[in-house]
């Protein structure tokens, strides 16, 4: 009896060593999934609802040997294809792709990240309506604002802009006004007459000097 325990036990563990020495991927199967991970293509487009956007992540490429997992509990797999929207305050999103292989399931081959523009939620404000500012812009970050910081740095940028408008102003005006002068012809030869008197005189005021000597 106490050998037959042993002769059992034996084979329950010939039995089992083969599955073990199978629940990995092998180094050629691991190859072959970080390929077709590698074909997986993630991009997104945008669409404003509301003055807010919502982003909408495109996946392809996925074959059944994988599946895919984002950071919200979003699971992706049985098809080629997916879509999926995501609101704001989800500036990134983080895609992690499994493998689907029974001999290696849920084994993570590769990780792709999807990062989203941040939407400045001011950009609606009258103050920025038909405005060039940089700080109207859709997607300018202004996460660090409240609406009142936000408008007095705006009205800041507005003053500043039109110092230097004012200043870009004057100088070229000043400059208009030379270069008008310099294309005068009555200008151009009363200024070679008053400079020809000049060298006249100072040659004769130098000649008289020398006589008197």
């Amino acid at each position: 009896m106490k050998y037959f325990k042993y002769v059992i036990f034996t084979l329950v563990c010939m039995f089992f060593i083969p599955l073990i020495s199978h629940a990995d991927c092998d180094y050629q199967r691991e190859a072959e999934l970080s390929r077709i991970a590698s074909n997986v293509q993630v991009n997104y487009t945008y669409k404003i609802t509301r003055g807010y956007p919502t982003f909408t992540v495109n996946i392809t490429n996925v074959t059944n040997d994988i599946y895919i997992e984002d950071n919200f509990e979003h699971s992706f797999s049985g098809k080629s294809e997916f879509s999926q929207d995501y609101r704001l305050g989800q500036n990134s999103v983080e895609y992690t792709i499994r493998s689907n292989d029974n001999n290696c399931k849920g084994y993570s081959i590769l990780t792709k990240y999807v990062n989203f523009p941040y939407y400045n939620q001011f950009s609606v404000l009258p103050e920025c309506q038909n405005s060039d500012l940089e700080m109207c812009s859709l997607w300018y970050n202004s996460s660090s604002y409240t609406q009142d910081e936000f408008l007095e740095e705006l009205q800041k940028v507005k003053s500043n802009k039109k110092t230097v408008s004012t200043e870009k102003e004057e100088k070229e005006s000043a400059f208009d006004i030379l270069k008008d002068i310099l294309n005068n012809k009555i200008v151009i030869v009363f200024g070679v007459v008053v400079l020809i008197a000049i060298i006249v005189l100072g040659a004769y005021f130098v000649v008289k000097k020398v006589r008197k000597r």
